[in-house]
């Protein structure tokens, strides 16, 4: 039987996931800055090929299509040797294999020349050695499972008042449990299918620019708005692994030390989902979590997660957190769920 009540339990869960949200909040900030300097690689691009080849601030797809010279030959061929070194050093062996084949060619057009640029700054982006996207997502999902991992079973043992030797987690069980493909694939094959549709969108950009004679600053504004669009969709994707991997470290944790229940906790606020809203204080068995049914993460930007549950006749006497529309804690009883709350104190201010 466990010494501490499940108030105990509530907090040590909601305290996991706050702390652990902290730091994948802080590397999406990280993120950001990295599309941004990006952005601004690719506005230098643009600005330089205007200022080359313009006529009244605009290009057409003809003239784009026109051959570099000699001499924008030789300096193109050694802007690639750059890059492909560059590339080259990432770790995971991710390199773009079309900027070879282009760098061996005797004729290469000034588009040709600029799409290559442009998709070598996005290579660099997404894969670059350890900064690029990535490789700091798997960091970033590898720390997060161990400290989810970790801080739970401290807490699990805490919370049991016994002590038990563990054997640390070694790099191998963490790999496989960041990669486990839970929702159709893993978080590194959809990364570099973002990067595809990324690199994929600036081109259609550009192009369609060229052939409706955009000036610099159309041009511009229009790649913006696709690298805004390719943030976003790394935001929501280490948003949603963060919390699924928080949530399978705490998993692993409870089979480890025999917590045969678990009970889903919805985050009380507004942002919550119709889904986790339906789920929160539902009690499950361990042997049957099952991330998507009855586990987070059940969806894209999923913030609930699990805490250990024991039968407490007092539990209308402990108490939960909730968060006010400024983000604010406050405690509320922790025998209501999200729709009791909901109607008791967000509806009730609102009238």
């Amino acid at each position: 039987m466990p010494i501490m009540n499940n108030e105990y339990w509530i907090e040590r869960a909601l305290e996991r996931e706050e702390r652990i949200n902290k730091d994948s909040e802080k590397y999406q900030r990280e993120l950001k800055k990295q599309f941004e300097k990006a952005m601004l690689d690719i506005e230098k691009e643009i600005s330089i090929f205007y200022s080359k080849y313009a006529e009244d601030n605009s290009i057409s797809l003809e003239k784009a299509q026109e051959y570099l010279s000699p001499k924008e030959r030789v300096k193109f061929k050694n802007r690639l040797d750059y890059f492909i070194e560059l590339v080259q050093n990432n770790p995971k062996g991710r390199f773009n294999t079309e900027i070879r084949n282009l760098s061996n060619r005797v004729r290469i057009t000034r588009y040709q020349a600029l799409l290559t640029e442009i998709r070598a700054h996005i290579d660099m982006l997404f894969g670059y050695k350890y900064t690029g996207y990535e490789p700091r997502t798997t960091n970033l999902l590898s720390n997060i499972y161990e400290q989810s991992y970790y801080r739970s079973k401290y807490d699990i043992q805490t919370g049991l008042g016994v002590g038990r030797s563990f054997s640390s987690l070694n790099q191998r069980a963490t790999t496989e449990a960041i990669n486990y493909p839970w929702s159709g694939a893993n978080y590194s094959d959809r990364i570099w299918e973002q990067k595809a549709k990324l690199v994929n969108n600036l081109r259609n950009t550009i192009t369609q620019g060229m052939v409706q004679g955009q000036s610099i600053y159309k041009m511009t504004s229009a790649l913006k708005e696709r690298m805004d669009v390719g943030y976003t969709n790394a935001q929501r994707l280490v948003r949603t692994e963060s919390n699924h991997v928080l949530n399978n470290g705490t998993l692993r944790a409870y089979k480890e030390d025999g917590i045969e229940r678990y009970e889903y906790l919805a985050i009380l606020d507004s942002r919550t989902s119709s889904i986790c809203r339906s789920l929160d204080n539902k009690v499950f068995n361990v042997s049957e979590a099952k991330t998507g049914v009855n586990l987070p993460s059940m969806h894209v930007n999923c913030r609930s997660t699990t805490a250990a549950y024991f039968e407490d006749d007092d539990r209308a006497n402990y108490e939960r957190l909730a968060k006010d529309p400024q983000g604010k804690y406050y405690k509320v009883p922790a025998n209501i769920n999200y729709n009791e709350w909901y109607n008791k104190y967000v509806n009730k201010s609102a009238s």
